[in-house]
């Protein structure tokens, strides 16, 4: 376990030294947005693939004629600035044009946004299938390994929650910071699975930790809600985070309410890992394949997207809830099978440590009638024994003697 953490975070330390290419992102045309405010002079552009927002000043509309087709935008993650796909007409942020130059007074970035906490996952092509494969392990075998399972649960909800927190209010500078706070996420999740292990030993520990794990499930559920809720209508930036506190804090609440009445420790690693580990691989595909947005983005901006972006939303979601479904049914039956088996076991164990038991009892009751038919024997022998034999005999003999004697006192 020691190990795979250090691994990662080597590769999180490599990952965020690498530049940042525009290649290095997948197709995701669909969530592109122009939207001009001409009573403002003030342009609108979303590009969906890298998730950057641009708010465009211009005097000038005959300069920004290229941002017609979004396709063509290219982006300078090191100097922060965009050029059209010919490297021409460069548009660089307005707190960085100097005072005497006139077109680019004209004509620059107002505002500039970068969705950097789902940045990293669409940079790299392989961090997206490493959430498919976690996901389908929390799905199937969340329960049965639920404390490596709660690393990946924790690690995620740390994570996002960070990210979501500093995104719906502001943002990022570069995309080193999301690497760190991925990082010390990972840790904290291998501590909370040492804490989890020490409190397996200790009910008081465990009652902590799955009060945790109950804010984890209030977590990943409302999250997931609000992923689907945004793309129709964006939520007020406010309401989400006060929303998002209520319900890990209700999770955890109804966790430490609900624990004597259900009493069973099972059905919080059921759920815990059904919630994540679908949200994992549905972001994990929509990572790869294209269909991502960053919905607390669009929350603080109001982000309104087209149908083609709702409609490829809804594709997921109804994966969503089929793996939901099948992870359900599939853990608790397992779980079912699992307690038939149980106690089809202890069953057997019982006969087994009983079987001894009872033969031995038999023997000893049936050495018993043996003993009594021998001793009941013995006595009948004893009648016939050459002792009470011989004591008969020895009256006969001892008449035979007398009679002998009588016998020879007539002879004489």
């Amino acid at each position: 376990m020691i190990n795979f953490i250090v691994l990662l975070l080597l590769l999180l330390f490599n990952f965020s030294l690498e530049k940042i290419l525009y290649e290095d992102f997948p197709f995701n045309k669909e969530f592109d947005i122009i939207n001009e405010e001409k009573d403002k002079n003030i342009s609108n552009i979303y590009i969906g693939n890298m998730m950057i927002l641009f708010k465009i000043k211009t005097k000038n509309k005959t300069l920004t004629n290229y941002t017609e087709n979004v396709s063509d935008i290219r982006f300078d993650f090191n100097y922060l600035n965009m050029t059209d796909s010919k490297g021409e007409n460069m548009l660089i942020l307005c707190s960085k044009c100097p005072n005497n130059e006139t077109e680019c007074n004209e004509t620059c970035i107002e505002e500039l946004s970068i969705a950097y906490g789902d940045f990293l996952f669409i940079r790299y092509i392989h961090l997206p299938f490493l959430f498919v494969f976690f996901g389908s392990f929390l799905l199937f075998f969340g329960r049965n390994h639920y404390l490596f399972g709660i690393f990946f649960e924790l690690t995620g909800f740390l994570y996002y929650f960070v990210v979501s927190c500093i995104e719906l209010f502001s943002g990022f500078d570069n995309n080193v910071i999301p690497f760190y706070i991925l990082g010390a996420a990972i840790i904290s999740g291998f501590v909370f699975v040492i804490f989890g292990n020490a409190g397996a030993k200790r009910s008081l520990l465990f009652e902590i930790f799955k009060i945790f794990l109950g804010c984890i499930i209030g977590y990943f559920f409302i999250k997931t809600i609000f992923y689907y809720i945004s793309i129709f209508t964006p939520i007020n930036n406010i309401l989400y985070l006060i929303l998002l506190l209520l319900f890990i804090i209700a999770g955890g609440i109804s966790e430490f309410l609900l624990k004597n009445i259900l009493k069973i420790d099972q059905i919080l690693f059921i759920v815990s890992s059904t919630l994540a580990g679908s949200m994992y691989i549905v972001k994990g595909l929509a990572y790869s394949l294209g269909g991502y947005y960053s919905d607390t983005m669009t929350s603080q901006y109001g982000i309104k997207y087209k149908d083609d972006a709702k409609l490829r939303i809804i594709y997921f979601l109804v994966l969503h809830v089929v793996l939901l479904i099948c992870s359900l049914f599939y853990q608790i039956k397992d779980y079912k099978d699992s307690l038939n088996e149980d106690s089809f076991s202890r069953q057997n164990s019982e006969m087994i440590q009983n079987y001894p038991v009872q033969n031995k009892k038999q023997r000893l009751k049936s050495n018993k009638d043996i003993n009594t038919d021998d001793n009941d024997s013995d006595c009948q022998f004893k009648d016939m024994s050459p002792k009470d034999s011989s004591s008969k005999t020895g009256g006969i003999n001892l008449n035979e003697n007398e009679e002998s004697g009588d016998i020879n006192d007539q002879d004489d």
